[in-house]
């Protein structure tokens, strides 16, 4: 691990649970942070792969082919010195384009023009077959273990025969572990579910851009992150006694994604996940764990399952980081009500996500009256769970007519570029703290979002706890029944208390 930075963990669950109970959550909470931020940039130490999408449908229109060619110069422009390097093209098979031999060459100023010349040189034809540009960049990344290893890709056109024969998954799975990825679509022809299986099983970020002349700023903001990158190959082990199994193992942030079968289990009582490279930050994950209780001592804390982090080096061992912590449960005939978890603000925006999801599937299949439902549902799950982020996301599929009810009407000029964006947005995720998400004394509600219209606005109850929403007309909160003051409906969005 980098001497500069610091890897934590920190468990969150209800551990309380009645007699005979067989299953019990906790939320695992991963912090890897830089302890020396005054110190500048971290040693160079990585190793990056940017593929070029060079299929015959980026020279359609030629602009984006241009776009792309820019968006990899802005990349390597933000690539740091030291870094080991290549630049690929990729078509039904991935070909190298910097350096002009296989393997990886050292960023100087030298160098990155030299690649930035082969890259000005690309021209487009063919088709496209992801898992080729993936199986070569392993190749070129492999020998470089416990080093950073990431890669990052753009795509306008869906796999050829990826999902039909299987080969698509089985790259993936034979690449988890080797490096990271973080990969984008353009246009109006890519699969958002390809992007987010590659961000699931390599452990980056997956998103779609609108407008293609995004991508140069967006290529330039993913090499930048890379280069923030301090701790490589991060391995989450989860140990757990007979009678314990793992049910479901998810990641909840950054990005919502079942992770359960990328466990390996490396001894009969311990199984390890992969979850890639890191810069300073927070991840989330969810573990579901099903117990025999009878196996286990009543009215006493148990350990269900022991997790530890732990980094891979340069030999391939891994080194434990910091001290372990425990998934416990406690069976009790009289366990205390539940209370307010990160995890359910999760559940929420998983929920609202998939809403998301679904209508954009309807919306590309024409059928429309079933994408305004989906979005309208979204709507409402988004804006009884003060969900910003997504409420921003679908305004830009819908405009809101009664934020009460839910009632949306489609947007006219509504786009798939922009559909295929929000399809693969909507499994984003905002972190959650770990403070209870109810109101404290001087705490101000959020005012509604900028599209709700002022003549509709609904109530906000401001009793702490509670936060509800309720029609504007509304004289006592529906959930609560505390009344509200005698004042505009819309000036209670922000009242404090």
């Amino acid at each position: 691990m980098n001497e500069r930075s610091d890897l934590t963990l920190e468990i969150i669950q209800q551990k309380y649970l009645p007699y005979g109970a067989g299953e019990t959550q906790a939320m695992i909470r991963v912090t890897a942070a830089a302890s020396d931020e005054s110190a500048g940039p971290p040693a160079a130490s990585g190793a990056e792969v940017i593929i070029v999408d060079c299929s015959g449908s980026m020279a359609h229109p030629r602009p984006k082919l241009l776009a792309a060619r820019r968006a990899a110069c802005a990349a390597l422009d933000a690539m740091r010195d030291g870094t080991e390097f290549a630049v690929l093209s990729g078509r039904l098979e991935a070909t190298m384009v910097y350096p002009h031999r296989l393997g990886l060459v050292t960023a100087t100023e030298e160098t990155r023009a030299a690649a930035k010349s082969a890259v000005n040189r690309l021209e487009a034809d063919g088709l496209t077959r992801i898992s080729s540009w993936l199986a070569l960049s392993a190749r070129l990344l492999r020998p470089l273990a416990g080093r950073i290893r990431h890669a990052m890709l753009f795509t306008d056109g869906h796999n050829w025969h990826e999902s039909e024969d299987g080969s698509f998954d089985r790259v993936l799975n034979a690449c988890a572990g080797i490096f990271t990825c973080d990969a984008r679509g353009i246009g109006d022809d890519w699969d958002p579910s390809d992007l987010r299986k590659i961000a699931a099983a390599l452990h980056g970020t997956a998103d779609g851009l609108a407008d293609v002349a995004d991508l140069e700023d967006e290529f330039r903001s993913v090499m930048l992150k890379a280069m923030r990158m301090v701790v490589p190959d991060v391995m989450l082990r989860l140990r757990v006694p007979q009678g314990v199994t793992i049910q479901e193992f998810r990641q909840l942030h950054p990005a919502d994604a079942d992770l359960t079968k990328q466990g390996e289990t490396v001894t009969g009582v311990a199984t390890e996940y992969w979850i890639g490279s890191w810069s300073g930050e927070t991840r989330d994950y969810l573990v579901t764990l099903s117990a025999e209780a009878s196996r286990f001592r009543q009215n006493t804390d148990v350990r269900l399952a022991r997790v530890e982090v732990a980094v891979r080096g340069a030999d391939g061992d891994l080194a434990v980081a910091g001290k372990p912590e425990f998934v416990l449960a406690r069976w009790t005939p009289d366990p205390p009500e539940p209370t307010w978890l990160p995890t359910d603000n999760y559940t929420g925006q998983r929920e609202t996500g998939r809403a998301i999801v679904d209508g954009c599937l309807a919306w590309l299949a024409n059928e429309y009256d079933k994408a305004t439902e989906s979005w309208a549902g979204a709507v409402k799950l988004a804006i009884a769970a003060g969900d910003d982020d997504r409420l921003s996301l679908l305004a830009t599929l819908v405009e809101v007519v009664d934020p009460v009810t839910g009632e949306v009407r489609l947007r006219d000029e509504l786009t798939k570029p922009v559909v295929l964006q929000a399809q693969v947005r909507a499994e984003h995720t905002s972190f959650v703290s770990t403070r209870e998400a109810a109101p404290q004394p001087g705490w101000k509600l959020r005012k509604p979002p900028a599209w709700t219209p002022k003549e509709q606005a609904a109530r906000v109850c401001a009793q702490p706890g509670c936060g509800w929403l309720s029609p504007a007309d509304a004289r006592v909160c529906e959930k609560c029944a505390q009344p509200f003051r005698l004042a505009d409906p819309g000036a209670s969005m922000e009242a404090g208390r």
